[in-house]
């Protein structure tokens, strides 16, 4: 009778505690009351703290490792710069990570803060007029823009400007602007010019140094008796006259 007693008392306390982990299928963690919704519920009011989720190496966006396979809705804390890693928060879609950016992109930008002006000749490097970031993704967005004019000597000219990969000395690209202060009715004019140029580059190494640099090159048509010249006024002009060099990365 006694040893019935007992088995009964142990199906009791087995069935009392089955009943309380379905019914409070919640875990409070600094908290008696997790919310309803919550498998896992943080209160951290009455002592500070926060989440510290699993640290670990990456190697790649595709490779899997250190995991033996891609499982989606996995999170992790990648901490280390290799390949196309950085250090940050990344989750798994079941093919790859995928970093969670919260940092807005960084931007670098350079501006001629001077006058300058440029003869008929070959390309030619602005000064000032270089730029070095350091890569934080493995994209950027090459843009120039800038306006001027020209001296009454160039008639009618082209004005060339490129912007180029110093490491590599690789063209990146350019304009081709038409410069004219000659007109049939008027005469000699003032001539006014704008540039605008954007492009995208891919391939880079995040944490790698890269440098750009603006050339300039004016080819001259037309011109009157003097030194035809290409201008900006940057610093006397500075309303109507810039030239800016900028990536965003």
């Amino acid at each position: 009778m006694k040893l019935k007693l007992q088995s009964l008392r142990i199906v009791q306390t087995f069935f009392y505690m089955l009943i309380f982990s379905t019914t409070f299928a919640q875990v409070g963690i600094g908290t008696t009351n997790p919310n309803p919704n919550s498998l896992l519920d943080i209160d951290a009011s009455s002592t500070a703290g926060g989440l510290l989720l699993p640290r670990l190496v990456l190697s790649s966006l595709t490779d899997s490792s250190p995991l033996s396979a891609h499982v989606n809705g996995m999170i992790v804390y990648n901490t280390v710069t290799i390949n196309d890693v950085t250090p940050g928060l990344y989750y798994n879609d079941g093919t790859k990570w995928i970093r969670v950016d919260v940092d807005q992109p960084s931007f670098d930008s350079v501006s001629l803060a001077a006058d300058y002006s440029l003869g008929a000749g070959g390309y030619t490097d602005v000064p000032t007029m270089t730029l070095t970031f350091v890569a934080q993704t493995v994209s950027a967005l090459i843009t120039l823009s800038g306006s001027g004019g020209a001296s009454p000597e160039l008639a009618a000219g082209i004005g060339d400007f490129q912007v180029v990969n110093v490491d590599s000395g690789a063209v990146i690209g350019g304009t081709h602007e038409k410069l004219t202060t000659f007109d049939d009715v008027y005469g000699v004019v003032s001539a006014a010019w704008s540039l605008s140029f954007t492009k995208p580059i891919s391939g880079l190494t995040i944490g790698q140094t890269y440098t750009l640099k603006v050339q300039a090159f004016v080819d001259p048509i037309l011109t009157f008796s003097g030194t035809p010249q290409l201008q900006i006024n940057a610093a006397t002009e500075a309303n109507h006259h810039h030239l800016t060099l900028s990536v965003t990365h």
